[in-house]
């Protein structure tokens, strides 16, 4: 097949980074300033400017139903669609379908999706332009602003040219990506074109009430500052000055060094201890103050465009085990609402911001019914995802997937079988299952704290390796103090078990917890894993595997019992899936490491590869090991069956508009009666088994509403 290439460059008064692309386009200063373009791999780098002649070879070549490829298509079919809106009405449309893009095919091999990074990582014989992308940057943005509202631009002959010659440069670049990188499969490339075709319908977003709730943020603000003014009686000005803040703490005899969030819980308790009402309150407004959620509101209003929706919110395979990872305001960090705690307070908020209150009495209200606005507020963001006229959500989440598929591939016989159990209606939530094995009881003996902090934080914390660490970091996001649960753990664990961990105390790390509480974090992490002996297992079978596939390039490795296979060839380590899909990671090789287990340093094989490091957002090197590897699989298993449940969502008349984790968000027509497309059979939908996830008991919760609510 042909394939044809082409690059634009665009300039606008308002910011890419913070509007998106759809905003991008529809904003009035938004144009084009030109499009450099080639027809086959070999032809000559053309290039297009407004006013200029039509590109007949490439129009016909679209026309013709031809492939058109780019890096970021979503960018180039948009900066197509506004040409063919602005005067170009003749040149043909641009489907998807048309589409090729070499940052998807990158992304599916779990490779850098910036041009640069791109090509730096697979070393192409051309390289992107960084002068030349300096340029851009300054040419994209406005010279300046008239006070009459002139937009004055940077588009001096030479200048013109020169950015001319940098977009040539980037189509040059990506046909040397295009011809590395392999074609997406048949399967992975329809999951991109329904990944398309989601950030092109958007979600609508109740733009009255975000408008409201950015008012109260601010009032909200400006109140928590004035109170810790009195509280400090002026040494801290405002809940941002952390470092006063710190200090202040410290002259009052609470010792801290930080107030990150980390560090709040064991500041409050500190506090309490002390009788010091003054400290805790101060910590707890910086605490409330300091929520990057609510933030969320104004990145709301900056991306919502004239219809009401909010478009390009999903990252194809921005995850490297295949999950989708959101953009712009993060669609996947949208703030978890507990249907018994919560709900009633965002419902109430809700119904208080659309009425004509002045900020001052609505912030009284909201204070007075809820107690704390700002924590309220951010339990609202995912309310502000509405249903459009005449239309319905119906969403639905797989139940704790990701515990069934690790119990489901290390063949963790017993907990299937609670997993099926419950989900016939025969047995326990497997929350009471776990935290009773962990106590020795009955799981009708657990109490409601008990199912929460020894058998939810345990399931979520320690499937793929965590220990004390990974338990308190759990447990910090449900609230739960690791002294308490430590003195369960204590009256749980035979006294000679005590004893033995108590004693490993001094060689591991404390996480700054005192002797007892890390002996009782501790203790619940080894009866985890003594609960779990196949999965436990299989994080060392795991590793063995992909040290000897490196080791032995094209020696295919089982794992799993044959579920899953690694494969060391043409500078990857391959892992296949149960589906058939392959995680990768590049330039695998195998280092010798010096690791500490708690018994001491000791020297061992590790496989090191090259990869997009999930904090710096660099690419550079990583390490492997089993958790992470059991980590990968059983998520990039999670999302190839949430991708069978998506296409038959589509194909059954649910239309997704987006993709959160391990749910599913649809919006359909709101008819009464109901017909077919609601919540039940979308339950149907989603439970259906893949033909290669035999023995697997998967099981979904849905619902429906006006409003993202879940």
């Amino acid at each position: 097949m042909t394939l044809a290439h082409h690059d634009f460059e665009t300039r606008s008064a308002a910011d890419l980074k913070k509007v998106g692309s759809y905003r991008y386009f529809e904003h009035p200063t938004t144009g084009v300033w030109c499009m450099s373009w080639r027809v086959s791999d070999t032809g000559p780098v053309n290039r297009w400017h407004p006013g200029d002649e039509d590109p007949l070879e490439l129009l016909a070549h679209v026309e013709a139903g031809g492939r058109l490829l780019a890096h970021n298509a979503t960018f180039e079919r948009l900066s197509w669609r506004w040409l063919r809106a602005n005067g170009h009405a003749h040149w043909p449309p641009l489907p998807i379908e048309q589409q090729d893009c070499t940052m998807a095919r990158a992304a599916a091999l779990a490779l850098p999706q910036s041009l640069d990074q791109l090509g730096k990582a697979l070393k192409t014989p051309i390289q992107k332009d960084e002068a030349g992308h300096r340029l851009m940057m300054k040419m994209c943005r406005p010279r300046r602003v008239e006070t009459d509202g002139t937009v004055v631009w940077w588009d001096e002959p030479d200048l013109l040219a020169r950015l001319g010659d940098y977009c040539d440069n980037d189509v040059e670049t990506e046909t040397a990506v295009d011809k590395l990188l392999p074609l997406l499969s048949p399967t992975e490339r329809r999951v991109w074109l329904l990944d398309q075709a989601i950030n092109d319908r958007g979600v609508m977003l109740d733009v009255k009430s975000i408008s409201r709730a950015i008012e109260v943020v601010g009032e909200a603000a400006k109140r928590a500052d004035d109170r810790m003014w009195w509280l400090t009686d002026s040494d801290v000005k405002k809940c941002t000055e952390t470092g006063k803040l710190v200090a202040w703490l410290n002259a009052r005899g609470v010792p801290c060094t930080s107030v990150a969030k980390g560090e709040v819980e064991e500041i409050i308790l500190s506090s309490q201890a002390m009788g010091d009402a003054a400290a805790q309150e101060a910590i707890e407004l910086r605490s409330s103050a300091a929520k990057s959620s609510t933030a969320k509101f104004k990145k709301m209003l900056d991306t919502v465009q004239a219809d009401g929706r909010a478009r390009g919110l999903l990252n194809y395979h921005g995850a490297s085990p295949g999950r989708w990872a959101g953009r712009l305001w993060q669609p996947q960090n949208l703030p978890r609402v507990d249907p018994d705690r919560d709900l009633p307070d965002v419902m109430r908020t809700l119904e208080l911001l659309n009425t004509s209150k002045g900020k001052t009495d609505l912030i009284d209200s909201i204070e007075l019914v809820t107690g704390k606005p700002m924590d309220t507020l951010s339990k609202c963001l995912r309310a502000m995802l509405i249903a459009g006229p005449g239309k319905k959500f119906v969403g639905g989440d797989f139940s704790n997937i990701e515990g069934r598929i690790n119990a489901w591939v290390a063949g963790e016989k017993w907990k299937l079988d609670a997993f099926r159990q419950y989900d016939q209606g025969t047995g326990h939530d497997l929350y009471l299952v776990g935290a009773g094995r962990l106590l020795g009881v009955e799981p009708t003996d657990v109490s409601k704290a008990q199912r929460q902090s020894l058998g939810k934080v345990p399931e979520l914390a320690l499937g793929y390796q965590g220990s004390v660490g990974a338990f308190i970091t759990m447990a910090a996001v449900y609230g739960i103090k690791p002294a308490e649960v430590a003195a369960i753990a204590k009256a749980a664990t035979h006294e000679n078990d005590w004893i033995a961990t108590h004693s490993k105390y001094a060689d591991a790390n404390s996480y700054g917890l005192d002797v007892d509480v890390w002996t009782g974090i501790k203790s619940v992490v080894n009866a985890w894993r003594a609960a779990h002996p196949n999965i436990v297992q299989g994080w060392w079978d795991l590793q063995d595997a992909a040290i000897e596939a490196v080791s032995a390039p094209g020696l295919i490795v089982p794992v799993y019992g044959g579920k899953v296979k690694y494969l060391a060839k043409n500078g990857f380590l391959f892992c296949a899936l149960p589906s058939g899909r392959v995680i990768a990671y590049a330039s695998p090789r195998v280092a010798m490491v010096e690791q500490d287990f708690g018994t001491g340093p000791q020297k061992r094989n590790q496989v090191q590869y090259e990869g997009v490091d999930s904090k710096t957002r660099r690419w550079g090197k990583q390490a492997l090991y089993g958790g992470k590897q059991c980590e990968n699989i059983v998520q990039a298993i999670a999302r190839d069956v949430m991708v069978e449940s998506m296409f038959r969502a589509e194909d059954d008349n649910y239309p997704l508009v987006l993709t959160v984790h391990d749910e599913l968000l649809s919006e359909v027509d709101d008819v009464q009666p109901p017909v077919q497309n609601d919540a039940a059979n979308l339950k149907h939908i989603m439970e259906i088994l893949p033909d290669w996830a035999e023995g697997l008991p998967v099981a979904a919760s849905t619902w429906e509403d006006q409003r993202y609510v879940k």
